[in-house]
């Protein structure tokens, strides 16, 4: 049961083989995407035909206002091997981005590919979503793909957002969220049950993490609770947008 303003949101995922506790819990999480990091983007490709890349480019348009200065600021949470970085500076090449996350071993998998003015314009840092150590109103937007499910306070984290962003600044979020239509309902609870930790596995060479996506999917909130969450935190949601084949979504507001 999601809980909003006033308590803290604790997502609930893979319940059956994480550590209850929510330090525990958080670590266990941190090194599984480590050990997974090098066939990660292998995995992500594979497990969607490609139509990841098209998500992440249909997610990140409008981020920024059209023409924005080299002087606006970008943070990518949960930024994993800095496929939404390279997305956000092929449409913003001006801007300076932040690619933050748990793992340090995803981050260097993804620096890795930076080249030419990429290499210039994206910095990467490891943190946590729910404590980045950024500054007060020190950014102009913040993106997030595929990575809120995995964060053990969900409401922490988009107070953190809250924080970092310039008054009007834009918190675009791309997200698995919990199924509601009958084709979601369907894939994640048989597909997903045989397809994610088969072809995630022979990707990565690690079946149980495609077990937990599963499991993370199921466990997270839907989209309206997401909306609500953002509206009562400081938002004003202003974009939601069902990506085909109607799997994922992108929600995006300003904050008030």
């Amino acid at each position: 049961m999601a809980r909003f303003a006033g308590a803290a949101y604790k997502t609930n995922v893979a319940m059956t083989d994480l550590p209850s506790h929510e330090s525990e819990r958080a670590e266990a999480i941190r090194a599984m995407f480590s050990a997974i990091a090098p066939g990660y983007d292998r995995a992500n490709r594979w497990m969607t035909v490609g139509l990841d890349s098209h998500w992440r480019s249909e997610a990140v348009t409008g981020l920024l206002p059209s023409g924005a200065s080299s002087n606006c600021r970008v943070l990518d949470l949960c930024a994993g091997t800095l496929a939404s970085s390279m997305e956000i500076h092929r449409h913003y090449p001006g801007a300076r981005i932040v690619a933050l996350d748990f793992s340090e071993a995803m981050l260097a998998q993804g620096a890795r590919q930076l080249a030419g003015r990429a290499a210039q314009q994206i910095a990467t840092k490891t943190a946590s979503a729910e404590r980045t150590g950024e500054a007060d109103a020190s950014y102009d937007a913040i993106f997030c793909a595929f990575g809120l499910r995995n964060l053990t306070n969900l409401e922490a984290a988009i107070a953190e957002s809250v924080r970092c962003l310039k008054k009007g600044g834009r918190l675009a979020v791309l997200e698995f969220f919990r199924p509601g239509s009958f084709f979601s309902k369907t894939f994640f609870t048989i597909g997903g049950r045989l397809l994610l930790p088969v072809v995630g596995g022979m990707a990565s060479g690690n079946p149980s993490a495609y077990t937990y996506l599963r499991q993370s999917i199921q466990g997270f909130i839907t989209l309206g609770s997401f909306q609500k969450l953002l509206e009562q935190n400081g938002f004003r949601v202003d974009r939601i947008q069902s990506l085909k084949p109607g799997l994922t979504s992108v929600i995006s507001g300003f904050k008030r």
